[in-house]
């Protein structure tokens, strides 16, 4: 305690190294780690010399950092550890270190054994513990071959095969190596969208500082290409032979597996290319929404590229070359058609709202072109809601015809994503009941349903249809109000 008059003590309570529980744990791991048969005794004397002046737990991160760097492949593993994203295996460590020098399994096992008081596993990935990884970024923030080592991590993770790793090192890589076309290639993959998830690849977007129109037509562009039916015109319909080529394996992560199954199962050949034909249909009308989704939270002028993503899959599950078609045409994938539909309104929505925040031109007459433009814009959106409402209710109607010849529909059922995606604009007081989504493996089509079963699904695709019709209406009344709200401002 400080005596009479003196001031009281500043220290922060991390300078107080007996309290501090990682300062001492940390301290007791590397002391007992110097045993090692590693350390000869001018190596520990080494060590140890400088200890007496580490008073903060980052003076002795940055002390254990040094004192390890002195062994040379551990100096090489801590470069590589302190810049990867997740940590890394311990196959991953000995391929990286080996792209240096000659490594053999018991130099793997000195090295991890040496490193072993300052990292953690954890799922099976060796991470630097947090101060020690912030030391070392500290330590080796200056070395002149960073490139050179992120070059090397970034050939590794592709050489391995392993997607998930991959997914999750490379944009991290890519960004750090400043090689902006090659992240935005990679980021706009459906291998990406799997492992990384949406939300983490318009981070990387925007960190890579991306034009937008450029992200959503590769957005566009590799949903295309993983499905095989690229070459489809903005607008026009996609090949739906393609689409449901069951020689063509589908090259999307998280549904090989599936899709293996379907082919092994014993059945009758056309129950087994049904089943595969909607299992390709689900995967594709989800990966679609996803994209759309992505791309509406890009720039408002690449909204289009959206709404022509849209019409080109609801023109191919109808068989439909013309939107004015899709209500006289009937589908086979009512549910995959409604999603679609539903996702119109969302786009749609987007459309409206910038077109309600666009400023006012400079002059009267550019801006009555801009009115003007902009009326047209509305007619058009309304016009094709006008044709969305006509084609949902055909199906409605259709799915009603089973019932009345005493046949029990198989049109799969209302999933949870399709009521979350339609809720902010369909309120309803009374909640469909909503079944989870349809499990492919467990019948298929043409397999015996009993009445309630059928019953059931028959009710799931007349709430999708209400849905999904309440939604355009509401949606159709914003856009005559708008056009209302845009006449008389031109008056005035």
């Amino acid at each position: 305690e400080p005596e009479a008059g003196e001031p009281a003590s500043t220290q922060t309570p991390d300078l107080e190294v007996t309290a501090n529980s990682f300062f001492l744990s940390q301290l007791v791991l590397y002391v007992a780690s110097l045993n090692h048969p590693a350390y000869d005794d001018a190596a520990v004397e080494r060590a140890l010399a400088g200890l007496h002046a580490c008073d903060s737990s980052d003076k002795l991160a940055a002390k254990i950092v040094r004192g390890l760097s002195e062994f040379p492949l551990v100096e090489s593993a801590f470069r590589f550890l302190h810049v990867t994203r997740m940590g890394l295996r311990e196959n991953e460590l000995w391929c990286l270190l080996s792209r240096l020098a000659v490594v053999t399994g018991e130099d793997l096992v000195l090295v991890l054994e040496l490193l072993s008081p300052v990292t953690v596993k954890n799922l099976g990935l060796i991470q630097l513990r947090p101060r020690i990884k912030a030391a070392a970024s500290v330590v080796f923030q200056s070395f002149s071959n960073r490139s050179e080592t992120l070059q090397h991590m970034a050939a590794v993770f592709t050489s391995l095969g392993n997607a998930e790793r991959e997914a999750h090192e490379m944009p991290w890589l890519l960004l750090r190596l400043g090689h902006v076309p090659k992240l935005a290639e990679y980021i706009t993959t459906q291998s990406a969208l799997h492992f990384l998830g949406k939300r983490s690849i318009m981070r990387f977007i925007r960190a890579a500082g991306l034009a937008h129109d450029a992200s959503a037509h590769a957005l566009k562009k590799n949903l295309e290409s993983a499905f095989g039916i690229e070459g489809a015109l903005w607008g026009r319909k996609y090949e739906l032979t393609k689409l449901l080529d069951v020689t063509r394996l589908l090259n999307i992560p998280g549904h090989e597996d599936e899709e293996a199954e379907m082919n092994s199962r014993e059945m009758l050949p056309s129950a087994r290319r049904n089943l595969q034909h909607q299992f390709r249909v689900d995967v594709f009308t989800r990966r679609t929404l996803d994209m759309v989704e992505m791309i509406c939270c890009l720039d408002p002028a690449v909204v289009e590229i959206a709404e022509g993503l849209l019409e080109s899959a609801v023109k191919m599950l109808h068989g439909a070359d013309s939107l004015l078609k899709v209500a006289e045409r009937a589908t086979k994938y009512p549910q995959a058609s409604l999603d679609i539909m539903a996702e119109f309104a969302v786009v749609f929505h987007r459309a409206l709202s910038v077109l309600s925040v666009l400023e006012q031109a400079p002059s009267t007459r550019a801006e009555l072109m801009r009115s003007q433009q902009q009326r047209a814009v509305q007619d058009l959106i309304g016009t094709k809601v006008k044709i969305l409402l006509k084609g949902v209710a055909a199906i409605a109607k259709a799915s009603e015809v089973p019932k009345a010849a005493g046949v029990s529909p198989n049109m799969g059922s209302l999933s949870l994503t399709s009521v979350k995606r339609l809720s902010p604009f369909a309120a309803s007081s009374q909640k469909p009941a909503a079944s989870s989504p349809p499990k492919f493996l467990s019948s298929a089509p043409g397999s015996p349903v009993d009445e309630e079963e059928g019953a059931g699904r028959e009710m799931s695709i007349i709430h999708h249809a209400a849905l999904v019709e309440r939604s355009l209406k509401r949606l159709l009344q914003e856009v005559i109000l708008a056009i209302q709200e845009d006449k008389t401002a031109t008056q005035r």
